[in-house]
């Protein structure tokens, strides 16, 4: 897991780096509901899943599969439950997290068998 965690920040990271030095501002208007979700936590729930499965010793589907769920698990604290305001950004963020745990469960399904 610490991996898993390590390699989100990394990419997560990376992905705001690059988007800012193209001058992309995430906080403007219009902005943060489409593009965030999109270039920053789809990446960071597919670093999760597929770097912390590919890390386990053994049963890499079920890890990427327990990890997806804690993803998305924390994904929704975070976007839709811990939030005093809720609004379509909040949605399409926990949207964007949730649906890179899922591209990370196929991805590390596909590595392991071949």
């Amino acid at each position: 897991m610490p991996a898993a965690f390590v390699a989100s920040r990394l990419v997560s990271g990376l992905a705001f780096a690059l988007m800012t030095s193209m001058g992309i501002d995430l906080r403007g208007p219009g902005y943060s509901a489409f593009l965030f979700p999109l270039l920053q936590l789809l990446p960071n729930g597919v670093a999760f899943t597929v770097v912390g499965a590919l890390f386990a010793p053994s049963r890499r589907s079920v890890t990427a599969t327990t990890l997806a769920v804690l993803c998305v698990v924390m994904s929704l604290m975070i976007h839709v439950v811990l939030p005093a305001n809720l609004g379509v950004a909040n949605y399409m963020h926990f949207a964007g997290a949730s649906l890179g745990a899922v591209i990370g469960i196929a991805v590390v399904s596909k590595v392991t068998r071949g």
